[in-house]
């Protein structure tokens, strides 16, 4: 039997049995007690209706009008999280262990993706983080976050940073930490994840980089040990640039800074995995939310076009959000 593997994502020590793709093992692992520890699982024990109650259903269809994706809570206070191709993952109740079952039906990189993505991502707001739907790059030495729904550019926006050296802190999920006297975001782990149009857009050929696992729909983009950097430490949390309103052909890309109100909405409607969460969680995520919107900027980018002018696009970002962040430390000031 091989030794078990360690990783770091998201500021998690992970001790793992077999290798993660899109992760890179710790060769000088701290000595301290790993935070998670993943297993994979030749088959899932027997389930009784009656151990277990439905918690939450995606309304995510799967080809048979099915729901793609159920989660349970147990009666021993475990989760299940069950997609309907076969793979599920069961999350002890003291959150520390995850054990992976059905893997053998998809390649290691689809399990990977769900692992790394959903999972982590579920596993966070059971733990009582607020993270939002967004990536994460680093401005002025803060975390500036890119959020927005699916196809809104977050990881496209994230790689523009990239290539004109910016470290990428975080992709699709930005976990927040409470910190002294504000927020600080989690470093993710060292990919970003782009749809071949993004691909095409910033490299100019959906080729330009080595093709993806067939069965996942994106490409990777390693970052560290080159010109793309990875920001391996957190980072405190400088400001929010929502990507949700796109309109092709419309004015200059420009910038809004949002009210605190209309800031607390829009941050509120681009939290990961909100669907799932119970009144009591939902309630704890508003008072966070609500102390991020005091403490830092939140902005919305308008009048962006479907195939904007990059250096434009990174111009304006720059220059709103580092002036937003410094009027902002003025009036905290």
């Amino acid at each position: 039997m091989k030794p078990p593997l360690h990783y770091s994502a998201y500021g998690l020590g992970i001790l793992c049995d077999r290798p993660i793709p899109g992760l890179a093992a710790d060769e000088t692992p701290s000595p301290a007690s790993p935070d998670l520890h993943i297993r994979f699982v030749d088959a899932a024990t027997s389930e009784s209706p009656e151990d277990e109650t439905l918690w939450y259903t995606t309304y995510i269809t799967d080809a048979n009008g099915e729901p793609a994706l159920k989660i349970w809570k147990k009666k021993s206070g475990d989760f299940a999280i069950r997609y309907s191709h076969g793979l599920s993952f069961r999350v002890d109740s003291d959150l520390s262990t995850i054990s992976v079952c059905g893997s053998g039906a998809i390649t290691d990189a689809d399990v990977a993706s769900f692992l790394l993505g959903p999972v982590l991502g579920i596993l966070f707001r059971l733990k009582g983080f607020t993270c939002l739907h967004a990536s994460a790059v680093a401005l002025c030495g803060k975390a500036v976050v890119f959020a927005g729904m699916e196809g809104s550019g977050k990881s496209t926006t994230a790689a523009i940073f990239a290539r004109r050296g910016h470290a990428v802190l975080a992709d699709d999920i930005a976990v927040l930490d409470k910190s002294c006297g504000g927020f600080a975001v989690r470093p993710g782990y060292p990919r970003l994840n782009l749809l071949p149009d993004s691909v095409k857009l910033l490299y100019g050929s959906s080729q330009a980089l080595p093709a993806p696992d067939p069965a996942v729909e994106k490409q990777q983009v390693i970052l560290g040990g080159g010109e793309l950097r990875f920001q391996s430490e957190a980072l405190p949390l400088g400001a929010v640039v929502s990507l949700d309103s796109v309109s092709a052909g419309g004015p200059p890309v420009s910038l809004k800074i949002l009210a605190p109100q209309e800031a607390l909405i829009e941050l509120a409607s681009n939290t990961y995995a909100n669907r799932m969460l119970d009144p009591q969680m939902r309630a704890g995520e508003f008072l966070t939310l609500g102390a991020v919107v005091k403490s830092i900027p939140v902005l919305r980018l308008i009048g962006r076009e479907t195939a904007p002018d990059l250096e434009s696009l990174y111009s304006a970002i720059c220059t709103a959000v580092s002036d937003a962040m410094m009027l902002q430390e003025q009036k905290a000031g």
